[in-house]
């Protein structure tokens, strides 16, 4: 989750160090006091564009850095494809500096990175819903992955994953083997000759110095008068034979064709026979592999189709469940009139490429937020308030299932209040239990129920406006929601309101709290 924010020269901020926790965590202020800009920097520094209209006046780089702890898995592993360790029990410290001449640089535990990167790890680490909010859950794979979920089939998926790259990896192989077959014969040809011509020469290591020497002396023997001593006892076992010196000759000529054609000495003939042999041995077994890669690979797709046909029935079965949730909690937050469904189809394709590293099938969330429309899908709803509404109901059900760690909420209660203020309250300290929340809110009803409350204020230091952020507590926590309900001078009431709204939201926790 997200422990710590830290934002020098953005915006309306010059330095700023924020600490978040666990459960619910509630950002509140006056209008323009800079909520939203924090939710700006934190998308800064998880790899979105950034603009240099976004760096503090007088200033010529703006920096924002977030640490992350508890990080999964998932989310360690396209760290260590680039080579960044992260263990289970260190931060993640994620870096993003924004230049004035628009350009930016991302470091990752202190190790030069990418934006790219960064993205990649925000689709893992957080997701953001709101007006700020990025693809998210309008995505059709991320609602694929929510429905999985929901369903239980996270594992199931991850070995259909399995064996569909498996699958992949023989097609890749098999297609390998059989592309330039006629190529592959003209190589293997090549091969059994030279292979052929080196062996029939029967050469053997060191042959060629000595017969260098034995032509040397046969050539001279005739007419040697007077050797040096060492070679008067040699010579006098030595008789001059044309034939045999022809014989030497034939040798060192037909061992220069092969140097020639094969290498410098008769070592190197004898390695490149042997390379030849290895070269010979793997295209002749190539035929063979690629009747077990057939073999394996038609195995290996009927066994996919069956898995892919598995996962169908169980997520069309989850899909109908995970539909009426839905629809019981948007009546919970008062879109009683609302359809909601969740669309099961195949992926289109045939002969076994619609399948994908998920399985056969495409998923959609479908609404109609009003009696007498046609459902469609969720990313084309009007309303923001509405869709904040639906992805806080769906968030209430997966809050135990879904594997993002941390929930941003910017001002999901706009155009809400009273007793469903309340509601959305409740539900987002119940998401709290499960995942780490951030909520943006103009709603006392909503920051009474935090678990940590950051007020986030502006003032006038020097001749400049900057951002300023504070823990609040006890009695500045009351005066927060005084405020928010709108208390003006010394009245006693709105105090008074503020405590009651506290304590009912106290009361409400310690009844719902598990034990």
């Amino acid at each position: 989750m997200l422990r710590e924010l830290s934002i020098t020269h953005f915006a309306l901020i010059d330095e700023l160090r924020v600490e978040f926790g666990a459960g619910l965590n509630v950002l509140t202020g006056e209008t323009g006091a800079g909520k939203s800009i924090l939710i700006d920097a934190l998308g800064l520094a998880l790899g979105t564009k950034g603009e240099a209209e976004q760096i503090r006046t007088g200033a010529e780089e703006a920096t924002v850095e977030a640490a992350f702890d508890l990080v999964g898995e998932e989310a360690r592993r396209p760290l260590a494809d680039s080579g960044i360790e992260c263990l289970p029990d260190e931060f993640l410290v994620v870096r993003r500096l924004l230049l004035r001449e628009g350009k930016s640089k991302a470091y990752v535990n202190g190790r030069l990175s990418s934006a790219a990167l960064l993205r990649d790890l925000a689709e893992l680490l957080i997701e953001v819903h709101g007006q700020h909010q990025g693809p998210g859950l309008t995505q059709p794979s991320r609602q694929r992955l929510l429905l999985d979920a929901y369903a239980g089939l996270t594992g199931d998926v991850a070995a259909f994953r399995v064996l569909y790259n498996r699958r992949q990896a023989l097609r890749e192989e098999l297609g390998s083997l059989q592309a330039g077959e006629r190529e592959k014969a003209q190589r293997i040809d090549l091969l059994q000759h030279q292979r052929g011509e080196i062996a029939a020469a029967r050469l053997t290591d060191g042959e060629e110095e000595e017969l260098i020497q034995e032509r040397t002396i046969l050539a001279h023997v005739a007419s040697i008068q007077d050797a040096a001593a060492q070679l008067r006892d040699y010579r006098e076992g030595v008789e001059f034979d044309p034939e045999r010196l022809e014989q030497v000759e034939v040798r060192l000529h037909e061992v220069g064709k092969l140097k020639r054609k094969y290498g410098g000495s008769i070592a190197e003939i004898l390695k490149f026979a042997r390379s030849a042999d290895e070269e010979l041995h793997r295209l002749m077994r190539s035929e063979e592999r690629g009747l077990e890669v057939e073999r394996e690979l038609g195995a290996l797709e009927a066994n996919l189709s069956q898995q892919a046909a598995a996962l169908t029935a169980r997520r069309t079965a989850a899909a109908a469940r995970l539909a009426m949730a839905v629809r019981q909690e948007l009546q919970a937050l008062r879109m009683e009139k609302a359809a909601f469904a969740v669309q099961v189809r195949a992926r289109p394709g045939s002969g076994g490429s619609h399948l994908e590293a998920s399985g056969a099938d495409e998923v959609e969330f479908l609404i109609a937020p009003n009696p007498g429309e046609e459902l469609k899908p969720l990313g084309r709803i009007a309303s923001g308030g509405e869709l904040s509404r639906v992805m806080l109901a769906i968030k209430a059900i997966l809050a135990a299932s879904d594997q993002i760690p941390t929930l941003v909420f910017d001002e999901v209660d706009v155009g809400i209040g009273g007793g469903m203020a309340e509601v959305v309250g409740q539900k987002l300290w119940a998401i709290g239990r499960e995942r780490q929340v951030l909520s943006i809110t103009h709603l006392p009803q909503i920051a009474a129920l935090a678990d940590r409350h950051l007020s986030i204020s502006k003032r006038v230091k020097g001749t400049r406006t900057e951002t300023a952020v504070q823990v609040l507590d006890g009695e500045e926590k009351v005066r927060e929601i005084a405020r928010m309900l709108g208390s003006k001078g010394r009245s006693r009431t709105p105090i008074q309101h503020a405590q009651e709204i506290l304590e009912a939201a106290r009361r409400w926790k310690a009844a719902n709290s598990r034990p």
